[in-house]
C-alpha cells in the first residue's frame, strides 16, 4: 500500500491520515503532517495559521498582533492573496493569486484535506484571525 500524503510504499504499520482524505500513512507523514494538523484543528480559537505546502509540508505562522497582517498573508502564499471560495467553517482558505501565472505546483494537501484545487500554498486561518 501506498502513503496517501507522500505516495511512498509503507512499510510496517499504517496510519489513518485523518483529516486529509485516503486510506492509510506511512509513520514519517503521520509524524510531520497529521500529527501536527490535528493538533491545528483542534484548537480553534488558537492564534495560529497553517500553511499546507507544495512539497507536501506543513509549515505554522503566529500573529504578531491581534489578527494576521497583509504582509504575513502574503509571505506566507509567496504573493498577492485570494480568499478561496470554498467554505470550511471556522476556517478560510487563502490562496496566491498569481499562482497559475506564476507556475506553481499543484497542492496535493489542500485537496485531500478540503477539496481544495489549487496551486501554491494554501494557508488556513481561523476566521477570528482576519479583519
Amino acid at each position: 500500500m501506498k502513503c496517501t500524503i507522500c505516495s511512498k510504499p509503507i512499510e510496517g504499520y499504517q496510519n489513518n491520515p485523518a483529516p486529509f482524505r485516503g486510506d492509510a500513512c506511512c509513520d514519517e507523514c503521520n509524524a510531520k503532517v497529521i500529527i501536527p494538523a490535528r493538533i491545528f484543528l483542534s484548537r480553534i480559537k488558537n492564534k495560529q495559521a497553517m500553511i499546507l505546502e507544495e512539497d507536501n509540508s506543513l509549515r505554522f505562522i503566529q500573529t504578531e498582533g491581534r489578527v494576521l497582517s497583509l504582509e504575513q498573508l502574503q509571505e506566507a502564499v509567496k504573493g498577492y492573496i485570494e480568499i478561496f471560495p470554498k467554505k470550511i467553517p471556522g476556517y478560510l482558505a487563502i490562496i496566491n493569486e498569481e499562482g497559475l501565472l506564476k507556475d506553481m505546483k499543484f497542492n496535493r494537501l489542500a485537496e485531500l484535506a478540503y477539496g481544495i484545487k489549487a496551486v501554491g500554498p494554501v494557508l488556513i486561518c481561523p476566521s477570528h484571525l482576519m479583519e
